[in-house]
Order: structure tokens, then sequence, then C-alpha cells
């Protein structure tokens, strides 16, 4: 009998005992079932069971257009799965999964809208959407599609937030994986220092990307920012090893420099937050990089710069509270984060220095704008009437310790209230050197013209600091703030006693 004229068997009658294929397993019969006794001839051989069952599909009876389907469904099935797989490890049901891919078009790659919102997104992750895999891309346009359709109706809530989680594993992977490549690549690069550049800037900008887009200060982010961290550290140290390399070294100073936003108001921040009591100059000093001899050129440069800003603001009527903060950030660049040339406002934040407790943040303006109002009056009285030297560098240095004694910066007072001195100083003829005097207390004598009592007014200041408790007490500070700052000296003595039973 030939294939196609092959049939199949009639049904079995009811109640006839089945005939069975030798070696088969069926599932255990339950009590409900009828169990019946076989005999031997009851038993089909298994060469007889394949023919009895063997069913072929001839595809030439197909029609080409037929065919095209079956393929095109085939081909869409397997281009399907990956983005299933995808949606699947974000704890997405089948069903759920379906219903995101039944929304997604391939051809939406194409909408320039559309590409432009990814662009977008990639991009607040520091990754070129254009680098991306075909199969990447497409993973990152479904869970973005599906995410922003699942925000439409309340009971998607869910899935929209495994969806947008899954956008952010997605890309924080392949943000690492291109800062990877760069530094796989950045041995070779070092021939070209302009390349090395390039390569090193991709980098950093993505590792800044990645650290607004998941700051540091939220615990969910902590994982990542551990990585963070420690993706900029290999470049960290691959910046020391440089030293003496000549373009190599000056690459790495230039690229370090580009980003010292990233570096300073998140690197640095990551790590006084982990290592808590430490310096900050040192700690940045040590996230850059540098060295002792860059750190003393670094001071130099910027005591230059200082010096032409202090030339322009004596040109002006008077000292404003905005040039004390422009004074912190020139003379500091780069050696604390910018964001301590800011004085401090926090009220609640509790400065100390040597025995002395600086002013509560609430305090740093109006107290500090009563002294400025102080030695501007100095500056009018010796305008209009004259003031003696002997006298003028006097108050200039009682000026200098008020600001000293308020501490309104979270780091660095010491050299700012310095720098003030000087300015002041130059209204009686100071002229300020652009070189870098590393003795105090020779740069201090040489601004106040080598007057003895105006040296000591300074030096009482230092004494206070390092052997008198207490905190500013000068004009402007109420009874009522003195109540609250005392209570504040207690409860430190307090626990400085509880630290020591310990």
């Amino acid at each position: 009998m030939g294939e196609a004229e092959r049939q199949l068997p009639p049904p079995l009658p009811k109640k006839r005992k089945p005939k069975l294929i030798e070696g088969a397993v069926g599932d255990s019969p339950s009590s409900d079932d009828e169990i019946l006794e076989l005999a031997d001839e009851d038993i089909i051989p298994v060469e007889d069971a394949e023919e009895l069952f063997e069913v072929d599909v001839d595809l030439t009876e197909l029609s080409p257009e037929e065919i095209a389907k079956a393929e095109t469904r085939e081909k869409e099935r397997k281009e399907r799965q990956p983005l299933l797989d995808a949606l699947a490890e974000r704890g997405l049901s089948t069903e759920s999964s379906l219903e995101v891919i039944a929304a997604y078009d391939p051809e939406m790659l194409k909408d320039k809208e559309f590409k432009g919102e990814l662009e977008d997104v990639a991009r607040s992750y520091g990754v070129r959407f254009e680098r991306m895999g075909k199969a990447e891309q497409e993973k990152l346009a479904v869970m973005y599609l599906g995410m922003k359709n699942g925000r439409i109706e309340e009971n998607k809530a869910d899935i929209a937030e495994k969806l947008e989680n899954g956008v952010m594993v997605q890309l924080v992977n392949q943000a690492f994986a291109d800062i990877g490549a760069v530094k796989e690549g950045l041995e070779a690069a070092k021939a070209d220092p302009e390349k090395l550049k390039g390569n090193l800037r991709e980098a950093m900008a993505t590792l800044g990307a990645l650290s607004k887009r998941l700051p540091f200060d939220k615990p969910e982010n902590e994982g990542i920012w551990t990585d963070i961290y420690n993706r900029f550290n290999e470049f960290r140290l691959e910046k020391k090893g440089s030293k003496g390399a000549g373009d190599v070294e000056k690459a790495f100073q230039d690229i370090f420099e580009e980003f010292s936003g990233f570096i300073e108001d998140d690197v640095v921040a990551y790590r006084m937050k982990h290592s808590p009591g430490a310096s900050i100059e040192h700690v940045t000093a040590d996230t850059y990089g540098r060295t002792k001899e860059e750190m003393e050129m670094l001071k130099r440069r910027n005591r230059e710069a200082v010096v032409e800003a202090m030339k322009k603001m004596n040109e002006g009527p008077g000292v404003e509270l905005k040039m004390l903060e422009e004074l912190h950030l020139l003379n500091n660049k780069g050696i604390v984060p910018r964001q301590f040339s800011k004085m401090r406002e926090n009220p609640d934040a509790v400065v100390t220095f040597g025995k002395r407790l600086g002013i509560l943040g609430d305090d740093v303006k109006p107290l500090v704008g009563e002294m400025l109002d102080r030695a501007n009056d100095l500056i009018d009285r010796d305008a209009v009437r004259g003031v003696s030297k002997l006298r003028y560098e006097i108050e200039a240095a009682q000026l200098h310790n008020d600001l000293l004694d308020m501490h309104p910066f979270g780091d660095r007072n010491g050299s700012t209230s310095l720098l003030f001195l000087e300015l002041m100083m130059m209204r009686k003829g100071y002229e300020p050197s652009k070189e870098r005097e590393p003795n105090y207390y020779k740069h201090l004598s040489r601004v106040v013209g080598y007057n003895p009592i105006a040296v000591a007014v300074v030096g009482h200041e230092q004494y206070k600091i390092s052997k008198q408790e207490g905190y500013y007490e000068g004009k402007g500070m109420t009874d009522e703030k003195k109540q609250r700052y005392d209570k504040i000296m207690k409860m430190m003595a307090e626990f400085k006693k509880r630290q020591q039973k310990k």
C-alpha cells in the first residue's frame, strides 16, 4: 500500500481491550479507570507502531505564499525570543511579556522621534545608543515602550516599575562595558596622546553621567557606586603611574582637570562619606592622584589667580560677601571640592576646629555680613578722615580674627581669613606678591607691615583656637543665640566624657 493510500485504523469498539505498544509507559491509572488484563497478542511490536503512526507532510503541496508565511513566522519567533527572555528576566509573566512585545514594532526604531527618546535615555547614562548592537537596541526599545505604556493605567504600575529597572540595569551594564573597553585599550592609546585624551574623556564622561543619574547618597545605588568608584580608581592609578611620562602624564592631568566637577562633587564626596574624620585636602589630593610636587605647583598657580582677583576687587568701594567666596574658590581650586567655597547654610550642622565651635549655618551670612559692615566702615573712615597705619593694621587684624572665629566655610578658613586681611591692607598700600609664602607667620607679618601689635592680635586668636573652648561672641551674637550655643557646647562636652569612658 502506498504512503498516500495508507489509512488509520477505525476507532476501537467500546470496552474493547486496547493494544499496547511494546515498551510504552502511560500515566498511572486512577481508581476510576478500568483495568484490563492483556494477553501477548494484544501488544503491538514497536516497529509496527512506528509504521502505523508515521505521518509525512509534503511541503511541495504548500503554495509559495504559505511557505513564505511559515518562514516569516519562524523568523519572527526567533527574533522575539530574546525580547521575551529579557522581559522574563525582569520578572514579568509570559502573558505580560507578550502584551508588551505585541505593542512593539521593529519599524519604530526608524521613527526619528522615538529613536531620539531612546538616544536621550541612553545618553543620560553616558551610553551612545548608536554604538549598541541591534539586539540590545531592540531590548531597550521594548522595555522603554512598555515602561511608558505601563504608566498610562494604574494597574500597570508594577510592570512599568519592573521595566524601568530593566532599562537602568541594561544601560548601566552597557556603560561599564564601554568603560572596560577603554581601559583595555589604554596601553595602546598611550602611543597617541590625543587619542588617549579622547578615550579618557569618553570614559570619564560616562562615569560622570552615571554618577548624576544614580547619586551615591541613595542607599539603592550603593552597589553601583562601588563599581563607579572602582572604575575611576583604575584611571587614577594609571595617572599616578604615568608620572614622568611627558605627554601621557599631561593627557591624564588635562582630562582630570576637565572633569574636576565630577571628581570633586561626586568621587571626593563619596570617599568622605566612607572616611569620616579624614582631611578633605588629603582626600582631594589622593583622589586626583597628585604628588607633593603637583600640589605645590597647583598652590602657586592658585596664588597667582588670587592676586589678580584681589587687584580687581581693590578697585571697588568696599568688601562684599561674594568676594570672600570668590577668594576661597580661587585659592582652593583643585585642593578642596568647589562646594566648600560656598558659605555654610545648614542650620543643624556642627563644625568644630581646635577647641572652638563654628557658628551655625543660619547665623553665617548675617554675622559675616555684620563683620563686613565694620570692615567697610574702617575703609570709609580711612578714606574720609584718615586712620593711622598702626591703628588700621590692628583693626584689620581683629576683623581677620572675627572671620576665623566664625569659621563660615566648611574647610580652609585660615587661608581665606588671611586673604581677607590682605584685601583690607591693600587699602593702605600693601602689594600682594604672586609668590606663595608657605610660612604662615612670615606671610602674616608682611601683610600687617611687621606691626608687632597686629601680629600679637592674630597670635592670640591662634592661642584661643588651640586652648580655649568657646565660640564667636562678637557683635550680632545675641543673648538668645548664646543660650543656643551654650547648650550645644554642653552636649559636646557630655559626648566627649562618654567617649573617654568607653
